[in-house]
Order: structure tokens, then sequence, then C-alpha cells
């Protein structure tokens, strides 16, 4: 990176993952300090402490910054709410204000997959299993510009009776949606995925309950026999790691088993195996509930 060196990174959490982010994507643009604030219209200064993790500055320095090294601001503002929060807080913060996020991507009007439901909880009747497609068919949209996928409807997931399930603190290795963790989901990172050839296959997304106490990897992208996606969710402490992996052809959209946050920081991973191999890792930050 040209000019003059950097100092340590400080800060911890979502704040030093954010300036971690930001040298990243200056690195990536080759641009110094003295061109960026030629482009951003902020001073050296601001920059400088944005990419400090001293404190977390304001979103329109962020805004700023991302635009002039050619990135989408609006995919960094959910990283950016989670800092701040967590600035505010003194700790690290698993959600996001309440507010709409200018990259959430969850609509209201879906419920668990089928594929899902066989899956994790063994043959369903002919008859449960006609209303469960029928109605999970109609809950799921494509996004045409974002590259994202709808996740199941945050506000219900219906039980096995019919009624809503209710969310509460979930079990490590269980199914999100089961358990009702999309009553208050958040996506809290993101990260793009590749296939082996460099082409891209999706986004990988952190999404995490404050009332499940849980986080969870979503992968937004399509399925297909044609190809198997992975992903693992990871805690530490612990070295705790929870594999799955799907191939079939169904909607888009597959997620990974829980981890609760309770006992240590949750990060996630996906790639993608095809026919040209196995693609690289994406990897989401790590957050823990506060």
């Amino acid at each position: 990176m040209a000019g003059r060196k950097r100092g340590e990174l400080q800060g911890t959490g979502a704040q030093a993952e954010l300036a971690m982010r930001l040298r990243d994507l200056r690195d990536a643009s080759d641009l110094t300090l003295r061109q960026l604030a030629a482009r951003s219209g902020f001073s050296t200064a601001s920059l400088s402490v944005a990419e400090s993790g001293r404190r977390t500055p304001s979103w329109a320095v962020i805004e700023a910054f991302v635009g002039a090294c050619g990135a989408d601001a609006a995919q960094w503002r959910q990283l950016w709410e989670v800092a701040a929060q967590s600035a505010s807080a003194g700790k690290e913060a698993t959600t996001t204000p309440p507010a709409a996020s200018a990259v959430e991507d969850v609509h209201a009007a879906g419920v668990r997959p089928y594929r899902r439901l066989l899956k994790r909880r063994g043959v369903l009747s002919l008859v449960a299993l006609f209303v469960v497609v029928c109605v999970s068919t109609l809950g799921w949209v494509l996004i045409g510009s974002s590259g994202h996928a709808p996740a199941p409807d945050e506000s219900a997931a219906p039980s096995r009776s019919g009624l809503p399930i209710a969310a509460r603190p979930a079990h490590d290795d269980t199914d999100p949606y089961h358990e009702g963790c999309n009553t208050d989901q958040k996506q809290l990172d993101w990260q793009p995925v590749n296939r082996a050839d460099g082409s891209p296959f999706g986004t990988l997304q952190l999404r995490a309950s404050k009332a499940c106490q849980a986080a969870w990897g979503y992968l937004a992208g399509p399925n297909s026999k044609a190809w198997t996606i992975h992903i693992t969710v990871h805690r530490t402490p612990g070295n705790i790691s929870i594999p799955w992996h799907f191939s079939g052809d169904t909607q888009p959209g597959s997620w990974s088993n829980v981890l609760s946050t309770r006992k240590g920081c949750v990060w996630v991973e996906a790639y993608v195996v095809d026919t040209h191999g196995e693609g690289p890792h994406a990897r989401t930050a790590c957050f823990q509930a506060p």
C-alpha cells in the first residue's frame, strides 16, 4: 500500500471489524489517504480515524470513504449500524436498530421450504407436504438486481400443528426457522461467494436472532443438482463447527443450522463445489451476544 505506514488497529468487536474492512477496501483500491481525501471530500485525519478502529465514524464519512473506493455504500450500511450500536452500548451488539437497512433483503411472505422439513423432520404426510409446498412456493421471490434471495418470513413460521412458532433460546445444531428465529432475524454481515472459475455465485450472510440468542449462515444463491453448497457455522472459543451441505433442484436460498451466541463469538463460511472444482471460501465477521 502506497503512502505512510498505518498505525495498529485499535478497538474491539464490530467497531474493529468495520475499520479492518475499510483498510482492506482502500488497499484493494490502491489509494493513499491523500488520494482518498481528494475523492471523498473528507480530510485525511477523518479518514485515518475511520480506519483506525478508535471510534465509529459517522455514516457520512463511511459513505464517502466507500464510494470513493468504488464500492456500493448501501452494502456497508448494516455493518456500520452494528458498529455504531456496539459503540454506543459499550459492548458488542448482535442486532441492528429496528429501522430498515438499505441492505435488508427479507420480505414478508414465506415459510420454511419443504426440502428442509424433509431433511430435518422426516417424511411428512401427503396432505401436510402438499400444503407446505404450495405455501412455500408462493412465498419465495427473487430480488432482481441485488443478488440476494429472500429468506423465510421474519414475522412468523408455521409449526407442524399449523400455529406460529415463538422464538426462544435455540439449541446448537438446530434449524433456525424451525426454532422460530426468523421472528426477529437480522443480517449482521455479508460476503460475496464465487465459483471456482471466479464467476459470482451469490452472497453469504451472517444472520442472528436476539430472541433465539443464536446465529447461522444464509447463502442467497441458486440451487441445483449441478453443484453442492457448503455452509459451516463456527464458534470460538472452543473451535465448535457445524457443517451443512445441499445439492438439489429447488428454490434459491440455503442455510446452516444455528450456534448459540451466548457461549462465544459466531461466524460462518461458505463455498460451492461444481464441475470446475471447489470455489474460494467466503467468511464473515464474528459476532457475540451482548
